[in-house]
């Protein structure tokens, strides 16, 4: 369901921050408040009713070289940096690049050093009284309250100085001339085939030239965001042991000034069963505007490319579904044919390699940024996860 004007829309707006049922049908929805007996009903219905342990491995430490892991380590690192370092051992096919082109100075901070945070500052015993307060599990603004004050802890406590020491001398030999780095959040409920954890969890920057944003107050800022009030909601809904969950990190060179950014879905979201084309789904944008929490209701390149083509004049059909609205870039379009192009060549190679890998056909969200790289554009691929 799509609807254009529900941020005006009255129904909707008198109807914030209450329990509601929505119906939608071919043509027309229906939007009411619900009563916490229909909800609880459907509750018992739809929701998990298992619990989850998740497997974790708490005794790597020093910091993973992404070269010699990939998706088997999820355990260790969790799944954004398994998924990133299983790009780098993509053979490709259809693209005439060498490799999957990846944010250079990649590297992984393991689970054993957040187990090791919240042990030495007694903030695991902070947790479990926390997770048996049965008022905790009751009321919407204690749960809030208590899970920012856990956050509050970890980003308070002493950070392990040999930690950080490690990971400056790493960005020091590796890093190049980039001032930036991206500490990516990396949890064992992320990034995985049965639970991708999309926007769950927070990244931050981190410099050792700039002390606005320091190294350890990143590495702590994204641990405290494993106990985000939605992360925390969306893994008790799916019955998760919270006990189990890790959290490890992700680094590389950030992109403070990027000439693109976007995302693809390795297949045709569009495509009806009876109707079935191969290709990819884009959506693209200019600069760094958000393509998921876009500021000023800024809509991006909606783009399909199919996988074929008509002539011999280009090796695809792409299709505008719309255009960028971003002020003053009139009609232009944020990516070239030829970015366009390569970028489904690299998407297809990440679907063959998963389908070699794994025995399944495997349709992926794919992150990608366009960068100026010695007065070049260059493409990116900065995430890929299961859709």
């Amino acid at each position: 369901m799509a609807l254009k004007d529900v941020w005006n829309n009255v129904t909707f707006s008198d109807l914030e921050n209450k329990l509601i049922y929505l119906n939608v049908g071919l043509d027309s929805f229906v939007v009411r408040t619900a009563t916490i007996e229909e909800a609880t009903k459907f509750w018992e219905i739809n929701e998990p009713s298992i619990e989850v342990n998740l497997d974790y491995d708490v005794s790597t430490n020093g910091l993973v070289n992404i070269d010699t892991t990939g998706i088997e380590d999820v355990p260790i690192i969790g799944g954004k940096a398994s998924n990133f370092a299983e790009l780098k051992k993509i053979q490709t096919y259809y693209s005439q690049l060498d490799s999957i082109p990846l944010p250079e100075c990649s590297f992984a901070i393991p689970f054993s050093y957040y187990q090791q945070h919240i042990i030495k500052n007694k903030i695991d015993s902070v947790i479990n009284v926390t997770l048996s307060d049965s008022l905790f599990l009751t009321d919407i603004a204690y749960k809030q309250s208590k899970l920012q004050y856990i956050q509050s802890l970890i980003k308070k406590a002493p950070i392990d100085t040999l930690l950080v020491n490690l990971v400056k001398a790493k960005i020091l030999k590796d890093g190049g001339s980039f001032t930036y780095f991206r500490f990516r959040s990396s949890t064992n409920t992320e990034d995985i085939e049965d639970f991708n954890g999309a926007g769950l969890y927070d990244s931050y920057t981190g410099s050792l030239t700039d002390p606005d944003k320091p190294i350890d107050k990143a590495i702590k800022k994204v641990w405290a965001s494993l106990w985000n009030y939605g992360a925390f909601e969306e893994r008790e809904y799916f019955k998760i042991n919270h006990k189990t969950v890790q959290m490890g990190i992700l680094v590389h060179r950030s992109f403070p000034s990027e000439e693109a950014n976007g995302v693809v879905i390795t297949s045709i979201i569009y495509n009806r069963p009876e109707l079935y084309y191969p290709g990819v789904t884009i959506n693209a944008q200019f600069g760094e505007s958000s393509i998921t929490n876009p500021d000023g209701n800024y809509i991006p390149d909606q783009i399909i490319c199919y996988t074929f083509s008509l002539d011999n004049e280009s090796p695809y059909i792409i299709e505008y579904l719309r255009k960028s609205n971003v002020p003053g870039m009139g009609n232009q379009s944020v990516l070239t044919n030829d970015e366009i192009y390569n970028l489904t060549d690299l998407c297809r190679d990440i679907n063959l390699h998963y389908y070699y890998k794994t025995g399944n056909k495997i349709t992926f969200d794919v992150e990608f940024k366009v960068d100026m790289v010695d007065g070049k554009r260059k493409l990116y691929i900065k995430q890929a996860r299961p859709y």
